[in-house]
């Protein structure tokens, strides 16, 4: 059975994790881009999408995964009725890999006002 430390250290684990992967995020999208051909313009808009939904992906399934173990720690002592303790932490499995799937796998648009101006006119 595991002491409250290694459940301290999961918890601070996931918001390490979110913090990381929140200035990732934020690092990517702040990445200046070149005034240039707009096919060069829309393949770096879908290399930037693609590296933000994997990034995006990843990191709520590892944050998922630790809750797997945190509540493995927690339930894992217990006598739960009709096996809801292996559930639970099946459920946040799942959850992670769904998760990572969405977010990797979504259509992101990005918009530029500039642009999109003045391709209507």
């Amino acid at each position: 059975m595991a002491g409250p430390v290694a459940r301290w250290l999961l918890a601070v684990g996931a918001v390490v994790l979110a913090v990381a992967a929140t200035a990732m995020v934020s690092r990517v999208v702040a990445r200046g881009q070149a005034a240039a051909d707009p096919d060069v313009l829309a393949a770096d808009d879908a290399i930037r999408a693609t590296t933000i939904h994997l990034i995006s992906g990843g990191a709520t399934a590892a944050i998922l995964l630790l809750g797997v173990q945190a509540a493995q720690f927690v339930l894992q002592p217990r006598q739960l009725p009709f096996g809801v303790r292996g559930w639970a932490p099946l459920a946040l499995v799942l959850g992670a890999w769904f998760s990572s799937r969405y977010l990797a796998n979504r259509p992101w648009r990005v918009r530029r006002a500039g642009l999109d101006q003045a391709a209507a006119r």
